[in-house]
């Protein structure tokens, strides 16, 4: 039984890679209610990559609430667009953060969008789906369970 003031002992950590689109809706459903600060999302032009640290619910484990630290590396990004949000090089984005929805993709158009609530979306334009996602945390207890009634 696990105490639900400390992490997990020995918990399972995922390590994950999406090339198709079918894998992109298990990260989505992986990723669900992850909290995400604005300043914690960054993309590099010249590596054609876009990475964020999220704050993921822990889906997987049901018997309690935990949530972990995960690394996102979306790759082959030819340019990334968004709206309503403050990223890295914007300073309102310090204090901002985003409660990821859902993750799609757009196989005709070659884009992966992550919507957030509150009307806040990026798109990310790609070559192809080469996406790793790894937590780099243990568990450790949330405050509470989203509920999406």
């Amino acid at each position: 039984m696990n105490d639900r003031s400390t992490p997990m002992a020995d918990p399972p950590k995922l390590q994950l890679k999406a090339t198709d689109s079918e894998d992109i809706e298990t990260l989505s459903a992986l990723l669900q209610d992850a909290l995400i600060g604005g300043s914690d999302m960054a993309y590099d032009k010249i590596e054609g990559c876009f990475v964020f640290l999220a704050n993921r619910y822990c889906w997987e484990l049901e018997e309690a609430s935990y949530r972990c630290l995960c690394g996102v590396n979306i790759r082959n990004v030819r340019r990334v667009q968004y709206r309503n949000m403050a990223l890295t090089d914007d300073p309102a984005s310090i204090n901002q953060f985003y409660n990821l929805l859902a993750l799609s993709y757009e196989k005709a158009e070659q884009t992966l969008r992550l919507i957030f609530s509150d009307g806040a979306a990026l798109a990310c334009h790609l070559d192809e789906v080469n996406i790793i996602i790894r937590d780099v945390s243990a568990p450790h207890p949330g405050l509470r369970t989203p509920d999406h009634t």
